[in-house]
């Protein structure tokens, strides 16, 4: 009798142990209702840059002492338009010159909507490295495509 309350007890501690880790933990720091982040290949040559849909914004960062600067470079989409000359609505770079393991935040203003119950607004994003504001590129990274509002 005594050793079956104990086991039972042990049971009972291991599985509240169990759940309180897997509520109070979380794979990303700052998330919360709305927050979504799309990312590149984290330690890529041409560097790294992440989307996040709750404030349109992109963190970019130069992974390398390289002399190379770090270029994000994005196009935002509207997928009413999706299969039309209009699917790209918006183009714009973002350049990293900071040197190598420095992060900038570009941040946008993108415009908010749904289609068929998803986010109407796609960001297709890459990642080059290249020798000053207009050197060709010289390693690449492509991004995912992220949802404008995460949606």
């Amino acid at each position: 009798m005594i050793l079956r309350r104990t086991l039972t007890t042990a049971a009972v501690l291991v599985t509240s142990a169990v759940s309180a880790v897997a509520v109070s933990g979380s794979a990303y720091a700052n998330t919360g209702p709305g927050y979504t982040e799309f990312c590149t290949q984290p330690f890529a040559k041409a560097g790294g840059a992440c989307f996040y849909s709750d404030n349109d914004s992109f963190k970019l960062t130069d992974n390398y002492a390289d002399g190379l600067r770090s270029v994000l470079r994005w196009e935002l989409g509207d997928r009413a338009k999706k299969g039309t000359p209009g699917y790209i609505i918006r183009r714009g770079e973002c350049h990293n010159t900071l040197g190598a393991n420095k992060t900038i935040v570009c941040d946008y203003d993108f415009p908010e909507g749904k289609l068929n119950g998803t986010s109407r607004y796609l960001v297709h994003f890459k990642v080059e490295s290249q020798d000053g504001p207009s050197g060709r590129p010289v390693y690449y990274v492509g991004g995912p495509i992220g949802y404008v509002s995460g949606r």
